[in-house]
């Protein structure tokens, strides 16, 4: 249930700093949520990485 309300959240929290860089920057929407989605990757391929590091092992959590 934690894991769901985090990932509601970010999701919200993604959301409005699209809707905020797409008005601000005149941004075409489809472009915007590309890059955001590619950062996104990154920085959860990160987390995962660290992760692994840290405790030797693969967390289902992390699963994007």
């Amino acid at each position: 249930m934690r894991t769901f309300v985090v990932y509601a959240y970010f999701l919200i929290h993604l959301h409005e700093l699209a809707l905020c860089l797409t008005s601000y920057y005149n941004l075409d929407t489809p472009v915007l949520w590309k890059i955001l989605r590619e950062v996104t990757v990154q920085v959860f391929n990160a987390l995962k990485n660290e992760y692994r590091i840290l405790y030797g092992k693969e967390n289902e959590k992390f699963s994007f």
